[in-house]
């Protein structure tokens, strides 16, 4: 089974822009213009001194022309900030909204005004972009813009780690397992991209690496729910049906409506001959979701196996709207009214 990798959405905590005289001043053009200033203002005391008041006469334009320059682009600059927080804040509230495409839109607006909003803010800000289009499913794009996030950043693992999400979810998995990994590299207490890692191995059928890395993932983070599930998952591959049903147990046990583990935990009971836990599982994915075929046909395969034909039938007939488990239960509801049934009425 592939695993979608799909982003968990993230905050990130912007700095306030908004630019105060009193704040150390960066702006190059800003620097520039204070030098010319001062240097007008040094030779004005200088004249004063000198009492050459046509020297001093001829400099105060100037001082007053450069003065005013100052207090302009101190202006654009304070505007320009307060702009740029202004789509940053708009942004944010898109992307909590799930309205991706708008807050990319503000997010590529507020980096406009990157002259001004600080180089250092830059990642963060186009790490917001990428995850955007990701959310979109424009995993070329994304994964353009996490790879600038890793140029302007190569010790932030959030390039990294969505760079490779958009491969893997372009099949690229074997070289999302090196993004995955530099990841890890520099911040290894991040249990999602151990699950990310295990996931794109899953892919490329390395299923040891896979396993390890979703008990990596476990480990890290010992309520990851997901990663127990998709442990039990490989685990059920490899026929390691007791860690398989450990891992599932230990999913549900963390979030009690996760009805995918409730079903693959009656697969894995119906696989080994524990109808009685089959039932139990595949009857807790259906009390949490009523309509998923997957855990009605494994109802199904319970009580075909336990002789309850009839009661076998109902649940099989209940995936027959799904098309992906139509011709499964079909095969068996004929094969208990040709079989089973045929069999009890000659007795």
């Amino acid at each position: 089974m592939k695993v979608v990798v799909i982003a968990l959405a993230f905050l990130i905590a912007f700095p306030a822009f908004l630019l105060a005289q009193e704040e150390e001043i960066t702006d190059q053009e800003l620097l520039s213009l204070i030098k010319q200033r001062d240097e007008v203002k040094a030779q004005m005391e200088k004249a004063k001194e000198t009492q050459d008041l046509t020297k001093y006469d001829e400099l105060k334009p100037k001082w007053e022309a450069l003065e005013a320059k100052i207090n302009q682009r101190y202006e654009l600059i304070k505007n320009s900030k307060k702009e740029a927080k202004r789509l940053l804040d708009e942004g944010t509230r898109f992307r909590r909204d799930k309205k991706y495409s708008q807050a990319q839109a503000s997010f590529q607006k507020a980096l406009s005004h990157k002259e001004f909003i600080g180089q250092e803010n830059i990642p963060s800000i186009k790490l917001m972009v990428a995850f955007c289009q990701e959310m979109q499913k424009l995993y070329p794009d994304a994964a353009g813009t996490y790879q600038e996030v890793i140029d302007l950043d190569p010790k932030k693992p959030d390039g990294y780690a969505g760079k490779g999400r958009c491969l893997a979810n372009m099949n690229k998995d074997s070289e999302a397992v090196n993004l995955f990994k530099k990841a890890i590299e520099i911040d290894p207490s991040d249990a999602k991209n151990y699950f990310f890692l295990a996931s794109s191995y899953e892919a490329i059928s390395m299923a040891a690496e896979a396993e390890q890395n979703h008990l990596l993932a476990t480990q890290k983070d010992p309520q990851y729910y997901k990663a127990f599930y998709q442990l039990g998952y490989v685990r059920f591959n490899n026929k390691d049906y007791e860690g398989a049903i450990e891992a599932l147990k230990s999913a549900v046990a963390i979030s009690s409506d996760y009805y995918t583990a409730f079903t693959l935990l009656a697969q894995v009971y119906n696989t080994i001959g524990n109808y009685t836990g089959a039932l139990d599982a595949a009857e807790s994915a259906i009390n949490i979701k009523s309509t998923y075929a997957q855990a009605h046909f494994e109802k199904g395969i319970a009580l075909e196996k336990t002789d309850r034909y009839n009661q076998a039938i109902q649940a099989f007939e209940k995936c027959l709207n799904d098309r992906n488990w139509r011709d499964s239960a079909n095969y068996h509801i004929n094969l208990i009214k040709e079989k089973y049934l045929k069999e009890q009425s000659q007795q």
